[in-house]
């Protein structure tokens, strides 16, 4: 039971980790959306956007999207952390229309660098919902909140250098690279 707890603690963390809001805004006459079709693409959106902080002990994080026609992929990296410096993480599908963009989660990546994991967990292996779900080691309706669209609108600004996604409860930021 403790296990149970300890890894539907870990999901929360990762949610809370990729969602942290960025207190620093771009600024810069932003436009809601980008180019929206109806097709649910947005071509302005491919690429890569990057974003990262501070913690308040010093030490830095790093969250990388990589964005392309409708597939997303996260990247994380933490100076304090024992795994790579950056490692993917998530990847799901988006639908961005007008301003709108809908993000589902497809996958997670559990590695190596995740100790607390090891013997439960194959390492290096993205698992699905599913999957995550049959190993029973995870509290269901946590899974489920994790992988369940996430609906929200987008603004791109900075002639097309700047992204802020905002979601019901956070707005992040990010710039293209």
């Amino acid at each position: 039971m403790k296990k149970k707890f300890v890894l539907s603690a870990m999901l929360v963390l990762i949610l809370v980790l990729t969602g942290c809001s960025d207190p620093a805004d771009s600024g810069g006459g932003a436009q809601p959306g980008g180019n929206g079709n109806g097709n649910g693409q947005d071509t302005a959106l491919n690429g890569k956007w990057v974003r990262s902080g501070t913690y308040s002990d010093g030490g830095r994080w790093e969250e990388i999207w990589k964005l392309d026609k409708g597939d997303y992929e996260v990247w994380t990296g933490h100076d304090d952390h024992p795994g790579p410096k950056s490692s993917v993480k998530y990847k799901g599908t988006y639908t961005a229309d007008g301003s709108n963009i809908t993000m589902t989660l497809t996958h997670m990546w559990f590695g190596k660098e995740y100790p607390l994991f090891e013997g439960e967990l194959k390492p290096e292996k993205w698992y699905t919902k599913a999957e995550l779900k049959a190993l029973g080691m995870f509290n269901d309706q946590d899974i489920d909140k994790t992988f369940a669209p996430q609906k929200g609108t987008y603004t791109i600004s900075n002639n097309g250098s700047s992204l802020t996604i905002n979601l019901p409860d956070r707005s992040d930021s990010y710039t293209k690279q």
